[in-house]
């Protein structure tokens, strides 16, 4: 996907503050521009989602859950939250926020679709979490949505 496409689909998503460089990475390092990318949490395993029944359940019986919604405010109005204890930590503000959030609970992430929340757990867990009280809803979203789970609208 070329570089304004993308910026196009992650502003469709609800990200905001998105910019592109026309000439790609390519172009970026052709005009000598520094590229500095050491995530070594990347390629780590992640072996941490949990489908919405799952999910369901465990909230129905734990209370020592609590959901981080790492979208935007255009992808929650869209989709609604899920109906439990959430904080938001949109993806773009997780590095500077990490350390708020609280180390003695089992954090679950979610997203739109399934696809960022991995990623930012494996982050989390690189960083300062605990692999064991750290998980992400597999599908997102809308994997909840679609399973018939209860949501709350945003005005």
């Amino acid at each position: 996907m070329k570089s304004k496409q993308a910026a196009g689909a992650a502003v469709e998503l609800g990200y905001t503050n998105v910019y592109w460089y026309r000439d790609g990475l390519k172009g970026w390092k052709k005009a000598g521009h520094e590229v500095r990318v050491k995530l070594p949490f990347l390629n780590e395993k992640c072996n941490s989602g949990i489908d919405p029944k799952s999910l369901a359940k465990m909230l129905a019986l734990d209370r020592d859950v609590i959901l981080v919604d790492i979208r935007g405010v255009p992808s929650i109005k869209k989709f609604g939250r899920i109906d439990s204890f959430t904080i938001d930590y949109p993806l773009f503000r997780l590095n500077r926020l990490m350390s708020e959030l609280p180390k003695y609970k089992t954090l679950i992430l979610y997203d739109i679709r399934g696809k960022q929340a991995p990623i930012a757990t494996r982050f989390l867990k690189h960083f300062i979490y605990k692999p064991e009280r750290l998980r992400y809803l597999k599908g997102g979203i809308e994997a909840w949505n679609k399973a018939g789970y209860p949501v709350v609208m945003e005005q």
